[in-house]
């Protein structure tokens, strides 16, 4: 609720740069995650799982009190208010947004991104130590994660949606094409840079997510249509460990037949992406 809300607000205040800011945000989302990671395993150790979520839910619950008094939407300029909804530029209702061809097509792209680079986010660890890389480099990927974030906005800001969600397509293709070629040829370089580009192109996806809805819809409306857009992440949570575990198990361990499976759907996200056509905030 937290998440949905902040950028929500906050990228209002930054029309001319959403890109950036969602990157920004959404790189100390994925911080929080590494910080917070490594603290509560040894808060839990030393006085247990469920004092551990007590006292977490309180500090958190502080955080987001004294947050919220420094985060406000804009004033917004009636006179410009007004121009914009005389071309029409007011924004679509989630049930309108959910009529449009263009959204779906745009939640199956990020749902096989997204599934694409759960088949290694979630083992980076392990796939390092499968090829000689220590465990601790396998960790780069959440780095990148965040670096992707920012990378992602600001690359939105300037080229606009389809070049960004081109070389969000790209990265993770390339990660694909990376990892496999270091299973063929058991070289722990290409699986390093593999696992950079996952971090890049996973990081990608929900930074665009946030300015491609905001572009494309409008931001009238943009809290609950961001949030119904966000819904995608569920599926691919499901889908990208499901198949990851199904082809480890049948490889006998074997990563190979799990990176093909990276190109696959990488590789289908993109001639997806080709149907979807450039819209902006006008009904």
């Amino acid at each position: 609720m937290g998440y949905n809300s902040i950028i929500s607000t906050v990228n209002k205040s930054f029309a001319d740069r959403a890109g950036l800011a969602s990157g920004i945000m959404l790189l100390g989302f994925g911080l929080g995650g590494i910080v917070l990671g490594s603290l509560v395993d040894s808060i839990i150790a030393k006085i247990g799982l469920f004092t551990t979520f007590r006292i977490l839910g309180v500090a958190i619950a502080v955080i987001l009190f004294i947050g919220s008094a420094f985060i406000k939407p804009p004033v917004v300029d009636q006179k410009k208010a007004a121009e914009q909804q005389a071309k029409g530029a007011v924004g679509y209702t989630a049930g309108e947004m959910m009529k449009e061809k263009t959204f779906w097509i745009f939640v199956v792209w990020t749902v096989l991104l997204n599934s694409a680079s759960l088949l290694v986010i979630n083992s980076a660890a392990s796939i390092a130590v499968a090829f000689g890389i220590p465990a601790t480099l396998g960790l780069i990927v959440s780095l990148f994660n965040g670096v992707g974030r920012v990378v992602h906005g600001a690359f939105f800001d300037r080229f606009r949606e389809k070049k960004s969600t081109m070389l969000n397509n790209c990265f993770v293709l390339l990660a694909g094409l990376l990892l496999t070629l270091g299973a063929i040829f058991q070289a722990a370089p290409f699986i390093l840079l593999g696992l950079i580009f996952s971090g890049l192109g996973y990081g990608g996806t929900p930074t665009l997510a946030s300015a491609v809805i905001l572009d494309r819809f409008g931001p009238k409306n943009f809290a609950v249509n961001f949030s119904i857009a966000n819904f995608s992440l569920i599926p691919a949570a499901i889908i990208g460990p499901m198949i990851s575990s199904a082809l480890i198990e049948k490889s006998g361990g074997a990563y190979n037949s799990t990176f093909w499976m990276i190109i696959i759907l990488a590789a289908v996200a993109m001639v997806l992406r080709l149907f979807l056509k450039e819209q902006h905030a006008h009904k």
